[in-house]
């Protein structure tokens, strides 16, 4: 399956986040597994405690799945999130997909 939205996704995920961790401003790298779509959910919120609920439980916080992998893997909390790592991240973790 095509992944589509990934170069409008990471620029806004870069966009929303580039205040740092200390910004109210922030986004959620989201990542549909059934249909291939990426997408940046926006936030403002002082306590980063913001985030959108789905029912869908083929939508996962793609952002956050990359945290805890480069986390485990490397020993860096925080992955550059770039359309590089973003594809590369989904082509090793997730079978059927492709760019």
């Amino acid at each position: 399956m095509k992944v589509t939205g990934l170069k409008k996704a990471v620029g806004d995920y870069q966009k929303f986040n580039k205040g740092g961790r200390y910004d109210p401003h922030y986004g959620l790298l989201m990542f549909d597994k059934s249909t291939g779509e990426l997408w940046t959910d926006e936030f403002y919120d002082l306590g980063h405690n913001s985030y959108n609920v789905y029912s869908n439980t083929d939508i996962v916080a793609l952002g956050l799945e990359m945290r805890d992998y480069y986390l485990h893997e490397f020993g860096r909390y925080e992955p550059e999130v770039t359309m590089k790592t973003v594809k590369d991240f989904i082509l090793k973790n997730y079978e059927g997909f492709e760019f």
